[in-house]
């Protein structure tokens, strides 16, 4: 009986160990998570970078320079909108968007906003180019953490469109990340 204690005891920590090693990838397939196939609920993250504004009804710049601290990583860094006049955009355009870039070959199937000035509304384009994005998303109004599922995650390019901006008419986006 001490014998076959043991031999449990060993085999657990195996199993911790072989998990540890693997994160979330499953040694036992069947038994612990997945097998790094399909089959779960989540594809896992597929990698995007914010590349700069998208602004075509207005001077084609909108913070561009900041594009990339919205898939830096970091909360605290942001892009942000131009301050305007109202939050329809000072009545001058439709909206103006983040311009994304995805890599590799895994479709999208969703992409998590953050943002610190809660409130603006958006929704998720895709195509070839920006001008060439059509809408793959619902409307949402953006709160701390929004996800948008997608109807047609395969781009290669994205465009987080805002069309309206929150009470403080200036909006920030600290990060964005897409799932498969």
């Amino acid at each position: 009986m001490l014998v076959s204690l043991l031999a449990l005891a060993a085999l657990a920590v195996i199993v911790v160990a072989a998990i540890a090693v693997h994160g979330n990838h499953s040694v036992l397939p069947g038994v612990l998570g997945t097998n790094g196939g399909g089959g779960g609920s989540a594809g896992g993250p597929v990698p995007i970078n914010a590349t700069s504004a998208y602004d075509p009804e207005g001077d084609d710049a909108e913070n561009d320079d900041e594009a990339s601290l919205a898939t830096d990583g970091n909360a605290a860094t942001f892009w942000q909108t131009e301050h305007y006049a109202s939050t329809s955009f000072g009545n001058l355009k439709a909206g103006v968007g983040l311009v994304l870039r995805k890599s590799g070959d895994k479709n999208m199937k969703t992409l998590t906003v953050t943002t610190d000035t809660p409130g603006f509304t958006a929704v998720v384009k895709a195509g070839a180019s920006p001008g060439a994005a059509r809408t793959i998303s619902g409307s949402k109004v953006i709160s701390g953490k929004t996800t948008f599922d997608l109807q047609d995650g395969a781009g290669p390019v994205f465009v987080l469109w805002i069309t309206s901006l929150p009470s403080g008419r200036i909006a920030h986006v600290n990060e964005v990340t897409a799932a498969g």
